[in-house]
């Protein structure tokens, strides 16, 4: 059964809030005008890397589930930068999250949520891409790198 990458990343930003509830971990050394200042331009960034993505979608005329609906290899946009834009975004909005809460426990939750992200989700969409596009694909995996 496959769980849907923007799944993963609620589900731990929501394990990140409880923890910090029952287990909560200093965030002192943060003052909350710096926490502003930083987490809350990174969550931006990371809905317009998602909006960026989804308009190069509509332009490649293709969907965003690489196991069902792909038809073409997206590599314009911030697919020239990034093989994972939509991952990348999620990552940035833990990230982001973490930083603008004070949440100490969101920003750590996210090492462990990018390993099952890249086990569950990155291995088999590359491994489809592959069967899919073939050289192309391969040659676009040599180029660009899977994060930043």
């Amino acid at each position: 059964m496959r769980i849907p990458p923007p799944i993963i990343f609620v589900g731990s930003i929501l394990l990140g809030v409880v923890l910090g509830v029952v287990a909560p971990i200093s965030s002192e050394w943060l003052s909350a005008s710096l926490a502003r200042l930083v987490g809350i331009p990174i969550v931006v960034i990371s809905f317009i890397l998602v909006g960026l993505t989804f308009r190069e979608f509509r332009e490649v005329g293709t969907g965003f589930d690489s196991q069902d609906t792909v038809t073409a290899l997206n590599t314009g946009g911030p697919f020239r930068f990034t093989r994972n834009p939509m991952y990348l975004s999620g990552a940035l909005l833990q990230l982001g999250l973490g930083i603008w809460l004070r949440n100490t426990w969101i920003a750590l939750l996210l090492l462990p949520t990018i390993l099952l992200i890249n086990v569950l989700s990155i291995l088999p969409e590359e491994g489809f891409l592959e069967e899919r596009f073939g050289a192309t694909y391969s040659e676009y995996r040599r180029r660009v790198r899977r994060w930043i």
